[in-house]
């Protein structure tokens, strides 16, 4: 059996082959590579039985690799790319022949934190597919499609990252849902930053060595939002917050060029982080933080930082 037969452009697709190579993966030396490339550029020859039977097949695959904490663990560079093959099918038959994929996924991330992780990980290449990546392989039109429905359906994303962050203490699944936030706070909708508890979590979760780094990004994603005056009142609130924070962490009286020699790839990565965030909030900002003498003083520590 060759399953490099199934990158023929000139024959027809051999659906028994495509089984067995299928088939394959619950082996060792699985022909994952062959399989996504199917799906890219083949998937719409396949009869819909077919869809339907890998579909199922990989999406049971992952959640028995993503259900025991020890196997996920241990299986992460496989159970990674069984997440890109399953991000390229959605890709085709997200959302008109898969509705339920989100609320589906969305429901069983409540029952494994191992598996929640890994969702966390799909929602995050999804987002990144759809709003970094279509051009590569999308029509405009079906970019369009994903788009509006990804944003539509955020709200089950939203909640279930908020449930998260408000009930775990595993590490691996707060880092991992602040990664997925990253991707996102770049285009949702304002109200799930400001009308919920979210941008409150993030900053509850700055001060703590083990997510400072992730929760900088996604603080620098919102921080660089350009918005209307009726948020005004809440970026004041959230720099305050921050700045008051960051104090803490790094007294300012602090020599940062000379701790960024010293220090370690997390505390280096961790002052490149800040810096953005600076010059990002500045940016979209830095007249409202002007407007008042307790802003502008506070504007003033900040640039002191930076």
């Amino acid at each position: 059996m060759n399953p490099a037969q199934l990158l023929d452009f000139n024959v027809p697709l051999d659906v028994p082959l495509l089984e067995a190579t299928v088939d394959l993966m619950y082996g060792a030396g699985t022909p994952e590579q062959i399989l996504e490339s199917v799906i890219r550029y083949k998937w719409g020859a396949l009869p819909l039985e077919q869809r339907e039977g890998i579909k199922t097949f990989l999406s049971n695959l992952i959640i028995r690799y993503s259900s025991d904490e020890a196997t996920f663990r241990r299986e992460a560079t496989f159970v990674n790319k069984l997440n890109v093959i399953l991000v390229q099918i959605l890709k085709h038959d997200w959302p008109v022949r898969w509705k339920t994929f989100i609320p589906d996924i969305v429901s069983a991330s409540r029952t494994s934190e191992t598996l929640c992780e890994n969702s966390m990980r799909i929602f995050k290449l999804l987002s990144e597919e759809v709003f970094e990546f279509s051009r590569l392989d999308l029509t405009q039109a079906k970019t369009k499609e994903l788009k509006v429905n990804l944003n539509s359906e955020f709200g089950l994303i939203h909640e279930l990252c908020v449930f998260v962050l408000c009930n775990t203490r595993k590490p691996d699944l707060i880092r991992s849902t602040l990664d997925t936030l990253s991707v996102y706070l770049t285009w949702v909708p304002l109200g799930y930053i400001f009308e919920s508890n979210l941008l409150h979590f993030l900053l509850q979760l700055f001060p703590q060595p083990a997510f400072r780094n992730v929760a900088l990004q996604c603080l620098t994603e919102v921080g660089m939002l350009v918005v209307g005056p009726e948020f005004n009142s809440q970026f004041i609130t959230f720099y305050t917050v921050f700045m008051t924070q960051l104090q803490q962490v790094v007294p300012p009286n602090t020599n940062i060029p000379e701790a960024y020699e010293r220090g370690a790839d997390e505390q280096q990565k961790f002052v490149q982080n800040l810096a953005l965030f600076f010059t990002g909030f500045f940016k979209a900002h830095i007249s409202l933080l002007e407007s008042t003498p307790e802003t502008h003083a506070m504007l003033i520590v900040g640039l002191d930082y930076l």
